[in-house]
């Protein structure tokens, strides 16, 4: 796979393994694909992936920094209100890190990533089904990307 998407794969490759039952998010819905608000009452609390923005600073013909810029969109029931919607985001957050099943500490998420994944809470927007928080993920690829070889 290419430089950034090993590490988007790892990504969701973890957050899908943290439902399983009795792991940190088994009581979330996730869904890879970007929508700003959930289906409906019953796919709360839920997890989705909004699209990566990929930043590259070159000079000459070597990278000099790469990252990946990655927004959750983490929903609860309104009714439950904002602490609710922070637990749920420590949630989301603290998965990221760990590998599922044995919860062993992986800030690198599997060793994709040349630094830990950095996060922050940039949002909370109410809306008629929900709350929701929009949690960026910073992710710093182990493969540096050449121009006209990102993808390899």
């Amino acid at each position: 796979m290419g430089s950034y998407s090993d590490s988007l794969a790892a990504l969701v490759t973890r957050l899908k393994g943290h439902r399983a039952k009795d792991c940190m998010l088994s009581e979330f819905n996730f869904a890879e694909y970007p929508q700003l608000e959930g289906e409906g009452q019953d796919t709360l609390p839920e997890i989705r992936l909004l699209c990566p923005l990929l930043d590259e600073q070159f000079r000459e013909r070597d990278t000099l920094k790469t990252s990946t810029s990655l927004k959750l969109l983490v929903s609860t029931p309104r009714t439950l209100g904002v602490a609710n919607l922070v637990q749920a985001v420590e949630k989301v957050m603290d998965a990221v890190e760990r590998v599922p099943v044995t919860n062993a500490l992986d800030p690198h998420l599997s060793a994709t990533l040349r630094k830990p994944v950095s996060m922050k809470l940039e949002a909370c927007v109410p809306s008629d089904l929900g709350l929701n928080a929009v949690v960026e993920l910073t992710l710093y690829p182990v493969k540096i990307p050449l121009r006209g070889r990102r993808s390899v």
